[in-house]
């Protein structure tokens, strides 16, 4: 099986998406036959760059725009009334708040949280939100 893992790069410095390819430094590591792929999350660039790395979700919001980790999502009710969800890594991948409560705390702080991976959320994300913004071109939004 062929599988494409994404990744998109904030650049810090520059306070933009990084739109140039570049070669990350790659840890690779020997246990038993088997070798495991190490990528840090946090990376810096020769010049003194830094980037956050968010990996691509494999799901794609209503309008068909690919959801990445750190992104903000948006419900809108039959009432016009809105719900906020955000995507963050946890221990088995990617998952987004279920409380609406939830949403302004920081995520180490939230206890209560549902994977992408979950066949039901992934419907009603592809199917129902949309992407209104990211942490950081839009940190604002998690005053929502």
């Amino acid at each position: 099986m062929n599988r494409e893992i994404k990744f998109r790069a904030w650049n810090h410095r520059n306070e933009d998406w990084e739109t140039n390819s570049f070669d990350a430094d790659l840890d690779e590591e020997r246990i038993g036959t088997k070798s495991l792929l190490l990528i840090n999350t946090m990376y810096h660039k020769n010049n003194g760059d830094l980037y956050t790395f968010q990996l691509a979700s494999g799901l794609n919001d209503r309008d068909g725009i690919e959801i990445f980790e750190g992104d903000i999502l948006q419900f809108t009710r039959l009432d016009n009334s809105k719900e906020y969800f955000k995507v963050w890594h946890e221990k088995g991948g990617l998952v987004i708040n279920i409380h609406s409560n939830d949403f302004n705390k920081p995520t180490e702080k939230i206890s209560f949280f549902e994977a992408l991976a979950n066949m039901q959320t992934a419907s009603f994300l592809s199917g129902s939100c949309e992407i209104i913004g990211n942490i950081f071109e839009n940190p604002e939004l998690l005053e929502c």
